[in-house]
């Protein structure tokens, strides 16, 4: 069962924000993200990434549209919970995510990338998380502005 978030609020004063390509970035006291703010969409990103939320904000109010709740082995996402129900992710050698499975079992979408982490869009593309190439988080503005996740 995934948590439900009834009412918090976190200020953008109380941490450091970073902006960049129409962008902002919100980080705790020690460096770590816990908010993005991209398109008038807010993703709040709780227990070191494990949970994150996204909504929008209008002035100070904020309305949640989705969470995801992650689970991890030895530091490896294996697994996400939108609320439609557990799905599975199969990775390659280097922890870039090539897949997603059903509970069940059922491929839903795959990828894979080329060298220094394009990815070949003859194969399809992995909709359901932001995680890609080498496990790190996909930038949504980074493709909207053609820049790599990788550099």
């Amino acid at each position: 069962m995934r948590p439900k978030f009834i009412s918090w609020y976190l200020t953008w004063s109380n941490c450091k924000a970073e902006s960049a390509y129409g962008a902002t970035y919100l980080y705790d006291g020690d460096g770590v993200r816990v908010g993005q703010l991209v398109n008038g969409v807010a993703t709040y990103y709780f227990m070191g990434g494990a949970s994150e939320v996204t909504g929008t904000i209008s002035g100070s109010t904020f309305s949640e549209t989705g969470s995801k709740n992650y689970f991890a082995i030895a530091g490896q996402t294996i697994a996400m919970d939108d609320g439609s129900g557990l799905q599975y992710f199969l990775t390659d050698h280097l922890g870039s995510m090539v897949a997603v499975l059903s509970d069940n079992g059922t491929l839903l979408s795959q990828q894979r990338y080329m060298p220094f982490g394009q990815v070949r869009n003859s194969i399809g593309s992995i909709t359901q998380t932001d995680f890609g190439y080498t496990g790190q988080r996909n930038e949504a503005f980074k493709a909207s502005e053609g820049i790599s996740s990788s550099g």
